[in-house]
């Protein structure tokens, strides 16, 4: 008996960790909810697609930037726009400093932007960085830093979302 073919080589997928393939099927089935239609099957050959794509990456951020980008473009291609009723934001702070004001600023003014939307895709990159741009270690007080930014940012998103809407809320590192 004949077994399948691959569609795509599992060598040149990217190896990444459980979370973030977790983070790229909830960024495809968002951004194409009406190709998957929710069929984790599909989903994953979408994703391994993509992934066969890309180019070998180590920075677990600008692979998922660069998957982001090659989705968002496949997307495009399509000529089928995001659904009205899926909105996705992304929050980079990557080359900046953590201050909750600004930030504060930029949630609230994405989420009333995106305020009709049953669903907010809220990505947030570099987070660790703009709190320790020259930190090496983990210690036990920048991890309640962490920790407090990231509740800070959860109590924005509950409040000033839309009761209708589900907020997903991603962080890479």
């Amino acid at each position: 008996m004949n077994l399948p073919a691959k569609s795509t080589a599992s060598s040149k997928a990217s190896r990444c960790s459980w979370s973030e393939s977790r983070a790229r099927q909830q960024y495809l089935l968002t951004l194409f909810p009406d190709w998957t239609g929710g069929d984790p099957f599909l989903l994953k050959q979408l994703q391994a697609s993509i992934e066969a794509a890309m180019p070998a990456i180590k920075d677990p951020n600008e692979a998922f930037a660069t998957f982001t980008a090659l989705a968002d473009n496949l997307r495009g291609k399509a000529g089928m726009p995001l659904p009205s009723t899926h909105a996705i934001v992304r929050l980079d702070y990557s080359g900046k400093r953590w201050d909750p004001l600004f930030a504060r600023q930029e949630i609230i003014q994405q989420l009333k932007r995106h305020a009709g939307a049953d669903h907010v895709f809220l990505v947030v990159q570099s987070l660790r960085r703009a709190l320790f741009p020259h930190a090496r270690y983990r210690t036990a007080s920048r991890e309640r830093a962490c920790a407090e930014a990231r509740a800070f940012i959860e109590v924005l998103a509950r409040r000033w979302s839309t009761r209708s809407s589900t907020v997903h809320l991603f962080y890479f590192s």
